[in-house]
């Protein structure tokens, strides 16, 4: 008898596996609202040596909290095989600029 042959589990087992893989399959995604100041300059950061082989540095971008831009400093990361960063980054969207988030995107072989 094979574990997934249990009626409810087969559908949660393709549920939570289509979930894993689904991350580059999804639209670009916005974590603010349209702000009509644009952003400032990014900030210069010292990018020190990585903690391990490999690592990927996730460079700081500026968020809109409070009514006003605030610098959120890059930092490095463990790397995810296949996939490469694609940082945050502001849009200009009509009268304003809006933020889209940073997020891993899946390397075309």
């Amino acid at each position: 008898m094979s574990k997934l042959s249990t009626p409810w589990l087969r559908p949660l087992a393709i549920a939570a596996f289509a979930a894993t893989i689904g991350v580059s399959a999804q639209a670009a995604k916005f974590i603010t609202e349209v702000v009509a100041e644009p952003p400032p300059a990014p900030v210069v950061e010292t990018v020190t040596v990585a903690p391990h082989p490999g690592w990927v540095w996730r460079q700081g971008y500026y968020k809109w909290e409070g009514g006003k831009y605030v610098w959120n400093g890059g930092e490095w990361v463990e790397p995810r095989p296949g996939y490469r960063w694609e940082p945050h980054v502001w849009v200009k969207e009509g009268h304003g600029w809006r933020l889209r988030e940073g997020e891993w995107v899946k390397v075309k072989m």
